[in-house]
């Protein structure tokens, strides 16, 4: 959770990384990317909200 958070709020991914000591970026990036499918569902509900203004 902390760092879906923290990339959310524009920390930068490596800095993420090292304050939870991962010793490989992928590890973060699994948190980018459940971030990414957040973002995508967001978009996709406003893009199906907007047929109804």
């Amino acid at each position: 959770m902390f760092a879906t958070w923290a990339l959310s709020k524009g920390v930068p991914i490596e800095v993420v990384s090292k304050m939870l000591a991962h010793s490989d970026i992928t590890t973060t990036q699994i948190y980018a990317k459940v971030l990414q499918q957040e973002v995508d569902k967001g978009f996709e509900l406003l893009k199906n909200s907007a047929t109804l203004v």
